[in-house]
């Protein structure tokens, strides 16, 4: 078992949620930091940024490659999640010839500790999870959602999950965490569903207007699909300069070692389908359709005058 390290993104993030930034965070201190911590516990190490991303003074070394790419165009991305997925593809497809089979995806602007990649190793170490992917959080209320701070996995697990996503750009869920939950479950054919037909309005339908089969559903899917961290190893996580424990108290998020027997009974479902229509996807398609306008002025300013 030969592990890789790929560290995704751009050098100065922004972000959205709890610890964003309007100026804007810096993170090559952060890129070296795991390069200096983390080098003895991986056989390849791989910074997969965009074109024009300046990281300077990182170590050198036969392990370590920067890699840039040319970042997507043409496709509505508000929160760079569809970027985050291609830049870890990026990297993985990198890989392609060498002698890993296990990979690790940490963010640029994140410093993880020795003992949460230690963590991971061991989670995969016998074979018998290869099939799982290791994410970051779960919350119970949330049906289909995985948190995406972090990613790992078998190497052709994570390429797949990766393609499950952006060979498919009809979205499923206006939240990315979801959309990609709902795409790999699709992708796996672990349930049958209107989705495919259906698009984001089905896939909204499908996740959040809750009942008792699809809380078993996912109560019995989710182990079988991911894994995750301690709440422990979670806080411990260094994001844009602060721990998550300093960020927020994460007492709505869930961890490896917690159990998941919400019912529907619950008030946090019976109270979340009216609520995340009105919040999530009405502003999501609104949100969508200034894209799409957007694009086509565009469009036809580049016809009048290059045609």
């Amino acid at each position: 078992m030969n592990w890789s390290l790929i560290i995704a993104g751009p050098r100065i993030s922004y972000g959205q949620g709890p610890n964003r930034t309007n100026e804007g965070y810096d993170s090559n201190f952060d890129v070296i930091e795991n390069l200096n911590n983390l080098s003895n516990l991986f056989e390849k190490i791989i910074l997969a940024t965009w074109v024009g991303e300046n990281f300077v003074n990182l170590p050198e070394g036969k392990r370590f490659e920067m890699q840039t790419f040319q970042p997507p165009r043409g496709i509505s991305d508000p929160d760079n999640r569809r970027k985050q997925i291609l830049a870890m593809r990026n990297g993985l497809k990198l890989l392609a010839g060498l002698d890993i089979t296990h990979v690790v995806r940490i963010r640029s602007d994140q410093i993880v500790s020795f003992e949460m990649i230690k963590y991971i190793q061991q989670v995969y170490i016998f074979g018998e999870n290869d099939h799982l992917i290791f994410n970051s959080d779960w919350i119970p209320t949330e049906l289909f959602y995985s948190g995406d701070f972090i990613f790992a996995g078998r190497v052709d697990v994570l390429l797949q999950y990766c393609d499950a996503y952006l060979k498919n750009r009809t979205k499923l869920h206006p939240v990315a965490t979801k959309d990609y939950v709902l795409k790999w479950l699709r992708h796996k054919k672990e349930f049958i569903s209107p989705l495919g037909k259906l698009g984001i309005v089905g896939g909204f339908l499908f996740a959040e207007n809750v009942t008792q089969t699809k809380i078993d559903l996912w109560q019995q899917l989710r182990p079988k699909t991911f894994a995750y961290p301690t709440r422990e190893l979670f806080e411990g996580l260094v994001w844009r300069g602060r721990t998550m424990a300093e960020i927020s108290d994460w007492k709505s998020i869930s961890f490896a070692e917690e159990q998941d027997n919400l019912k529907l009974s619950d008030s946090d479902f019976t109270l979340s389908f009216t609520h995340k229509l009105k919040h999530t996807l009405v502003p999501y398609s609104k949100t969508r359709a200034r894209f799409v306008k957007n694009i086509i002025k565009q469009t036809r300013i580049f016809r009048k005058f290059y045609y």
